[in-house]
């Protein structure tokens, strides 16, 4: 655990997080809550999680089971057989696109690089042009916000929607 807890650190970056684990494992359950217990260790708590039960054809129903019963947000795949692939694909876009927010940003004229940065990883719906720079609506997920914050877009007040003032990004 202790090696990789420097790893998971990284977490705390997410907007998700993919918890794989080994369906036909009989230790699985166990590796799971070990897994959480390190997460909440870390402060990653919160994060939304996707479990992926892989192997699942190789799994016995007896093993799989009891994965089910411990993590109601999972999904089963075999990445041998291709099975599960699909419905993986689903849940992960409708879990994303659940934690998207639309806020309003205003990149500076001098921040290029930025303004191509939330071109290309977030949607915008709108862009206006000002004399302060380009003032943006877009979609996108509160850790992306904070990042995008943290290099200099400025969240303009009254456009965070949906996101809880507590986890709203701060210009200081």
């Amino acid at each position: 655990v202790a090696s990789f807890h420097a790893t998971l650190e990284e977490a705390l970056n997410a907007d998700l997080l993919f918890v794989v684990c080994d369906a036909s494992d009989p230790d699985a359950v166990e590796q799971l809550e070990t897994v959480d217990d390190v997460l909440a260790d870390l402060g990653a708590a919160n994060i939304p999680r996707l479990h992926i039960l892989n192997k699942a054809d190789r799994a016995s129903a007896s093993s799989l089971n009891p994965l089910l019963d411990a993590v109601h947000d999972s999904v089963v795949v075999s990445a041998r057989a291709g099975t599960g692939i699909v419905e993986l694909e689903a849940t992960l876009q409708d879990t994303l696109a659940a934690s998207e927010r639309t806020v309003q940003i205003l990149v500076p004229h001098a921040a290029g690089a930025l303004h191509a940065e939330i071109r290309r990883n977030t949607t915008v719906l709108t862009e206006q042009h000002t004399v302060e720079g380009a003032e943006m609506v877009c979609l996108i997920s509160p850790s992306r916000l904070n990042r995008l914050v943290a290099k200099g877009a400025i969240l303009q007040q009254g456009h965070g929607q949906g996101t809880p003032p507590d986890e709203a990004p701060r210009n200081e």
